[in-house]
């Protein structure tokens, strides 16, 4: 039978007993924060959509979905990749180059990654 807290006996062996059998409150699962994150992706997609004037707030977004999302490479790589695109809009190769290495190093299949990459590289003269 479970215990709660309410419950707890008076006897130190009963104590024991009753303390073993306490579990920790859930943490949020794994989903509810890959939930969040994709919102928050959502939100960003659609303030990137509106131009210019939002890309600031679709660079939170992405940022703000980024330090929440630490079990799904994949969701990871493609906010990285959304954020380095940003950056190449607001002509900050170097952190568009840095957000494109750590998508590639989240999930190597993830071929906008790799254009982006190349972008950022052109522009800041890794390529020749």
């Amino acid at each position: 039978e479970d215990a709660k807290l309410g419950d707890m006996p008076d006897d130190g062996d009963m104590v024991r007993s009753w303390i073993h059998k306490l579990e920790a409150p859930p943490k949020p699962s794994e989903s509810v924060l890959d939930e969040k994150a994709m919102e928050l992706k959502a939100i960003g997609n659609k303030a990137f959509r509106a131009g210019p004037e939002k890309y600031d707030e679709a660079l939170e977004k992405y940022s703000d979905a980024i330090k929440i999302c630490e079990t799904n490479p994949k969701l990871k790589s493609t906010l990285h990749s959304n954020r380095a695109l940003l950056y190449l809009h607001k002509k900050e190769y170097n952190l568009a180059y840095a957000d494109t290495k750590i998508a590639v190093e989240n999930d190597p299949g993830n071929g906008k990654a790799y254009v982006r990459a190349g972008q950022a590289c052109e522009k800041i003269g890794k390529m020749k």
